[in-house]
């Protein structure tokens, strides 16, 4: 392991880290996962976040760990993901809270990166059902008629600036799925095949260029339009979920500010 190491094999270079933390050799293990995420590889950024996490051989630093858990994250490692408490923020949001919670938005501010687009996409369709992980949320006011929704890539083609924020186009690359609780009410019946062919269609025709406004707030990036969009999403989407289980939805249309059925 050590010869593979040596000669730059990332694997086996955060494998020699590994040994060297029960010795309490920690510096030493920094120095090997520093080999490994010199190479991209997540499990070097997220072992020496974990070292910054836990104060192993450094002064603790949470928000150095979490800029390498979500380093990690961004490479494919979902452990990462679950240990980044603050996955709900890009690091750029995170750099401008003075309390660790509220953004202070500066003056002048540049166009959002591809993260920051998803974030905001992520937040303004959400809050329709929740953050789930870090590319991850469900849509839907009731937990047993909700999608699950992953975000796999956000495609950014170009930012304007105007008014208050950019306008951005992009293009979302996203995955339906059937969530859990949706599963278990509707299992394999008409009426869950059905849903399940619409979550198959949805992530055919999800992936679409599109132009929406993105704004910098006090809670982190969001876009007015796509609050729209996620309004009314939802009510046309209580109208398909009552067709598929053969009742009725009834809520409030916030776009109209109306009651409906």
């Amino acid at each position: 392991m050590k010869a593979a190491a040596e000669q730059g094999n990332s694997k086996a270079q955060w494998w020699m880290g590994q040994k060297a933390e029960p010795r309490g050799e920690f510096e030493k293990a920094r120095e090997w996962y520093q080999l490994a995420a010199d190479q991209n590889d997540p499990s070097g950024y997220f072992s020496i976040a974990m070292h910054y996490k836990l104060g192993k051989g450094v002064p603790e630093n949470r928000a150095e760990a979490d800029r390498l858990f979500e380093i990690a994250a961004e490479l494919g490692s979902k452990t990462a993901a679950e240990h980044l408490e603050t996955a709900a923020h890009s690091r750029r949001e995170r750099s401008l809270m003075a309390d660790g919670k509220t953004i202070v938005v500066p003056a002048d501010y540049t166009e959002p990166d591809e993260r920051e687009i998803g974030l905001a996409f992520m937040r303004d369709y959400a809050q329709y059902g929740k953050q789930t992980g870090f590319r991850s949320f469900t849509y839907g006011l009731f937990a047993d008629t909700a999608w699950e929704i992953e975000i796999n890539g956000m495609h950014k083609d170009g930012c304007v600036k105007g008014g208050q924020g950019y306008t951005c186009a992009f293009v979302a690359d996203l995955t339906y799925r059937r969530s859990s609780e949706m599963i278990s009410a509707l299992g394999n019946t008409l009426q869950g095949q059905v849903m399940s062919s619409a979550a198959d269609m949805m992530t055919r025709n999800g992936s679409k260029r599109q132009e929406e406004v993105f704004i910098l707030g006090p809670e982190g990036w969001y876009s007015p339009t796509l609050r729209i969009q996620a309004q009314r999403g939802m009510v046309a989407a209580m109208g398909t979920v009552a067709e598929a289980v053969g009742g009725v939805a009834c809520g409030r249309d916030e776009v109209s500010g109306g009651e409906g059925c």
